[in-house]
């Protein structure tokens, strides 16, 4: 997939140039990996396997030669669903002699609306928070489905948007989907998760959801369908 690095591309540790990028993404639907162990994956002779199996060099090396060639990695993981690493390289400025097209000045698209982002990563609210009050959005947030929950019933009138994670811990996605839609069954939905649209979220649109965006956001391109939701009838 095609990715514009720029001042709205969330990565904490993205020290990339600005520009186009191509990222390739490689999945698993093995076990996950835990939270405490996400940030030391990376880490040289690493491994939770015996010594004897695997030397824990493996993602060293890749992430190694992908900083490279002025690269960087991102990595989303769910317990019990497997994990997802995307691989992203600067394209290059030519292809068969001919430049690539890359886009003007991006700017996010600005609306009117009060919008709840229910999420258990803290950095992902603050960040939404931050850019889409930018955007003119008064923005609600909740660190669980059922704090979600909790705040929907308190709403009138209900929010005009709710931006809802997939994954988190207690009630999942689709579970607290189910709770706002009891709620309120007219609720307009923005579904996001990092691995591609799978057979949990067409389940979901097939139950009403409106919409889904893959994690890591593109901000422009978020603001772009939030408002797109928002003035749908």
């Amino acid at each position: 997939k095609k990715t514009i690095i720029d001042n709205y591309h969330v990565h904490e540790d993205t020290k990339c140039a600005p520009g186009l990028y191509i990222g390739i993404s490689i999945s698993d639907t093995g076990v996950g990996i835990p939270e405490e162990l996400k940030s030391k994956i990376f880490d040289p002779f690493y491994t939770t396997k015996d010594k004897s199996i695997g030397t824990g060099l493996g993602l060293t090396m890749v992430q190694h030669i992908v900083n490279q060639h002025k690269g960087f990695m991102e990595l989303y993981t769910e317990q019990g669903r497997g994990t997802n690493i995307t691989v992203y390289l600067p394209a290059s400025p030519e292809k068969e002699g001919k430049p690539i097209e890359t886009p003007g000045k991006r700017i996010l698209v600005s609306g009117k609306g009060k919008i709840l982002i229910i999420d258990d990563e803290e950095i992902i609210r603050t960040l939404l928070k931050s850019i889409l009050s930018e955007c003119g959005y008064e923005v609600i947030t909740a660190e669980n489905g059922n704090k979600g929950i909790e705040i929907l019933k308190g709403q009138r009138p209900p929010p005009d948007l709710i931006i809802l994670d997939m994954s988190m811990p207690g009630l999942s996605g689709k579970e607290t989907f189910i709770g706002l839609k009891q709620i309120n069954p007219q609720q307009k939905i923005l579904l996001c998760s990092g691995f591609f649209k799978d057979d949990r979220i067409q389940d979901l649109m097939n139950m009403g959801l409106e919409e889904f965006i893959q994690k890591p956001f593109d901000y422009i391109e978020l603001s772009e369908k939030i408002l797109r939701i928002i003035q749908s009838q």
